[in-house]
């Protein structure tokens, strides 16, 4: 280990005549820090809290956070188990943190498209409500950032059209700049 933040790797090729090529492909470092299993605990304990937060986002990250939860439950007081259960309730977290945002612009695509759908009439409504309900169903249950935005663009793509050929009804406009 060198200076703070850096890590120094010595490699002995031995026996070998000629030039020699060294290749590292996903590396997984883990520290293991010097804390007494007390506050390991705590820190597992601190981070079960948190990844419940991202419960609700959709069903997929729901799946993720309780199979996390199952799996760090009962942890052994063993420093080794103890920091896998943290990695694990790490990288659950990360995740989620990073699609909570990309779900949350995909649920307010959604509302918007429901609203509409409420108060509008058209010969395509049927057609556009199956497009939402679709988008719908693929943002809940989906783990992909990539899937997540697909099915908002191709929801915002059918809203564009929808509003273009329907009839607002209940007194209410449609923003078809949104």
């Amino acid at each position: 280990v060198g200076e703070e933040g850096t890590l120094k790797l010595k490699v002995a090729v031995t026996g070998w005549k000629g030039d020699a090529w060294l290749a590292f492909n996903n590396v997984t470092l883990t520290r293991y820090t010097k804390m007494d299993l007390t506050e390991l605990e705590t820190k597992l304990s601190d981070l079960r809290s948190e990844v419940q937060t991202y419960i609700g986002i959709n069903s997929a990250i729901d799946e993720e956070v309780n199979s996390a939860l199952a799996n760090t439950e009962n942890v052994d007081e063993d420093p080794i188990a103890l920091a896998d259960a943290i990695n694990e309730l790490t990288t659950v977290i990360e995740h989620a943190s990073a699609l909570k945002p990309v779900i949350e612009k995909a649920k307010v695509a959604i509302t918007t498209c429901e609203n509409i759908l409420e108060n509008s009439t058209a010969t395509d409504k049927e057609e556009f409500s199956t497009v939402v309900e679709t988008a719908k169903a693929t943002i809940d249950a989906s783990i992909d950032e990539n899937a997540i935005y697909s099915a908002t663009e191709t929801l915002e793509t059918a809203r564009q059209a929808y509003v273009i050929t329907c009839y607002p009804t209940n007194g209410i406009t449609f923003d078809m700049t949104h």
